[in-house]
């Protein structure tokens, strides 16, 4: 009920557990109207992959497409008339590799927007000497 509220942008990740249950934690993370994280989905998985992650997006897909379709419908923007310009839901992924998944797993959009981020990348470029 909540996710019905949460804007159009879903934060992928995954993260090693150092517990005695060992494995690799994929999420899938939301933000709602508040601007706050708000949980939409993990799995727990041997290993950080191209399968498991296709694997996880697919069922992700689904549960999406029954329980929350209009998170996945474009929306035209009601400020321009007669308006091609959709707004369709993005994905923030850390890998570039996640990208081929994601087109794979939400066949149904026409386009899906992924914004790959480097922390790495990031903290360097930051840090640089001008």
């Amino acid at each position: 009920m909540g996710f019905s509220h949460c804007r159009p942008v879903l934060g992928l990740d995954g993260t090693h557990l150092k517990t005695r249950y060992q494995g690799i934690l994929l999420a899938a993370t939301g933000m709602d109207a508040l601007g706050k994280l708000f949980p939409v989905a993990f799995a727990v998985v041997d290993a950080e992959n191209n399968d498991n992650w296709l694997w996880m997006l697919e069922l992700l897909c689904r549960v999406l497409e029954q329980s929350a379709p209009e998170f996945l419908e474009p929306k035209v923007s009601p400020q321009i008339e007669n308006s091609e310009c959709r707004n369709s839901p993005s994905f923030l992924i850390d890998k570039r590799a996640l990208s081929k998944q994601l087109t794979e797993s939400f066949q149904a959009l026409h386009t899906v927007t992924a914004c790959a981020i480097s922390l790495k990348t990031s903290i360097r470029s930051s840090n640089t000497p001008t």
